[in-house]
């Protein structure tokens, strides 16, 4: 599998011992929703995965360093995450 590099990171969440697999971009405005912790719980809710049977994998992206910001972004609005 391949992917053309953005600055988001792709997210893979495999099921080793079931089979599945999910992938998803998450790009900023999706990981303050939440979108990593979802992914996990889907497997879980739709698919009876185990804890112990996923792996997770992070592609590479940019690094917070990278970015700079004059103020808070506005589209950042879960302040736990």
């Amino acid at each position: 599998m391949a992917n053309p590099q953005a600055d988001c990171p792709i997210l893979i969440c495999e099921d080793r011992k079931k089979g599945y697999t999910a992938l998803v971009h998450c790009g900023a405005i999706y990981i303050d929703r939440r979108l990593p912790q979802d992914t996990i719980k889907t497997l879980f809710d739709c698919c009876n995965s185990n804890i112990d049977d996923i792996y997770v994998y992070v592609g590479s992206c940019i690094k917070k360093e990278s970015y700079i910001y004059d103020c808070y972004p506005k589209w950042a609005k879960s302040n736990d995450v």
